[in-house]
């Protein structure tokens, strides 16, 4: 008897830039192809000063990363090994991952990328 395996589906995707692109799948995995980076949150330094536009989280005005609505619902996120850099706040209040790998092609990883991933229990490098 042959069986077969069915990959889960892919709820929604999107282009992270030129190169590469994130898929979300319906088992809560969050996937990047073909990106060498990717992107995150660059906080600029009036980041850092008083906020007198009302923002209760000024790195919160610069956040446009297209999959962030995925954060508090992705338990794992994947890498292909065409990704060799995660940019700073990239995977900030991704708070339902609970175990995450990061590959040896990564070679860097900016600032604060994992910040409030409190969901985090096992950290494979």
């Amino acid at each position: 008897v042959m069986t077969m395996s069915v990959l889960p589906q892919i709820v929604d995707w999107g282009i992270l830039n030129d190169y590469g692109y994130w898929r979300y799948y319906e088992d809560k995995t969050i996937a990047f192809d073909g990106a060498g980076t990717i992107p995150g949150i660059e906080p600029q330094a009036e980041d850092l000063e008083t906020d007198w536009n009302g923002y209760s989280d000024p790195i919160e005005r610069r956040d446009q990363r297209p999959y962030k609505k995925y954060g508090k619902m992705a338990s794992s996120i994947q890498f292909s090994r065409d990704t060799t850099e995660i940019g700073p706040y990239a995977f900030r209040n991704f708070s339902a991952v609970s175990s995450l790998t990061i590959p040896g092609h990564i070679q860097k990883i900016g600032d604060s990328a994992f910040l409030d991933c409190n969901g985090i229990t096992e950290l494979t490098v």
